[in-house]
């Protein structure tokens, strides 16, 4: 890819691995993208739904995405569900961010997010946990997913 190139797609020119952070908060996306810029990772932020599903259907690479529960623009449950139908949403990995106090999450956010591999986290995690979570996150994804269509296999026989 060429240097002019990075501009339209950054999310392109990181050799540390990309991360969106879709995130209404402003603290929070700041200290998780400062732990994350200063670890190697591409970060690309959005503030809300829309913005985020166009970066999501446009990255020209996996991305591992910390997605608000609450974020504006986008139900939770809709996303997750394009994410399992849309192949430029189910290539990337999905963490759910939770605030603390949350309740439980819908069936369909459960069941959407276990059959994509993702997990939910809380917002006040701390650095150190965050990279190892964002790190391990396309692996352990792959592995859920496998550990998941295995079940799903074994309750249909």
């Amino acid at each position: 890819m060429e240097p002019s190139q990075w501009r339209l797609f950054p999310m392109a020119a990181s050799a540390g691995g990309s991360v969106l952070i879709a995130d209404d908060e402003t603290q929070c996306g700041v200290r998780m993208r400062a732990t994350l810029e200063g670890a190697g990772y591409a970060v690309q932020e959005a503030r809300d739904g829309g913005r985020a599903l166009h970066l999501l259907q446009t990255s020209l690479v996996p991305l591992v995405v910390l997605f608000d529960h609450l974020l504006p623009g986008v139900r939770l449950a809709d996303l997750l569900e394009q994410a399992l139908v849309r192949e430029e949403l189910r290539r990337h990995t999905y963490l759910v961010l939770i605030s603390d106090g949350y309740r439980r999450p819908s069936h369909t956010v459960t069941h959407c997010l276990a059959q994509l591999g993702g997990q939910f986290l809380h917002k006040t995690i701390e650095a150190d946990t965050l990279l190892a979570v964002v790190a391990e996150a396309p692996a352990t994804a792959r592995a859920r997913r496998l550990r998941h269509t295995r079940r799903s296999a074994a309750t249909t026989r």
